[in-house]
């Protein structure tokens, strides 16, 4: 009786914790279909203390090439905070979700330096989906909204770009950055410092 009791039970379990998710193990799970992979984000200061987040971004899919590759897209949101700025992004975004994980770069706007930075380096710093290495650059003149709404065309953003540029940069500092590394990394214990330009 108890062996039956104890199969019965078991049963119970497997039907309970199967088809929740939808096949996957992740009760988050969301097709890659279905999201919208950011890769530069930028972040620039209002005059009356808002803030405006822009994305560049690879779409769903490829629906609309021949190859298959996905066009880019561009948002750009302001708001009284980040968050807000970010839950107006998710609206502009065609109902695909917006995924943050591989970021690659974060551009500031020349008016993000003459306000009090803190807010926009604790999003960069202390949020879990962003990874320490992404470099962020400082623009020195204009937005990072019209950078990233207007660089490029229909096949290359502001992302192909800011590649272009920070291969460039470190092709010219590569041996002074490797004796800068070398030292933190001695000091530090091996961790991953984020790098910082102005241009």
């Amino acid at each position: 009786m108890r062996k039956l009791i104890a199969i019965l039970c078991a049963l119970g379990v497997a039907v309970l914790s199967t088809g929740c998710s939808g096949g996957s193990i992740y009760s988050n799970y969301r097709d890659i279909a279905e999201l919208m992979i950011v890769q530069t984000l930028g972040f620039d200061s209002m005059p009356d203390g808002g803030v405006t987040v822009s994305v560049s971004a690879e779409g769903s899919s490829g629906a609309g090439s021949e190859d298959g590759s996905k066009k880019p897209e561009r948002l750009s949101a302001s708001a009284a905070s980040l968050t807000e700025a970010q839950d107006e992004l998710q609206h502009y975004s065609g109902g695909l979700q917006l995924f943050f994980g591989h970021t690659a770069y974060f551009l500031l706007g020349a008016d993000v330096l003459n306000t009090d930075t803190a807010r926009f380096f604790d999003c960069i710093e202390r949020d879990t989906a962003f990874r320490l290495s992404i470099p962020v650059f400082a623009i020195s003149s204009g937005s990072a909204s019209e950078l990233i709404l207007g660089a490029g065309d229909e096949e290359r953003d502001a992302t192909k770009l800011m590649h272009a540029l920070t291969q460039e940069l470190r092709g010219r500092r590569r041996t002074c950055r490797r004796d800068r590394s070398r030292r933190r990394r001695g000091r530090n214990g091996g961790r991953a410092r984020r790098l910082y330009y102005y241009i």
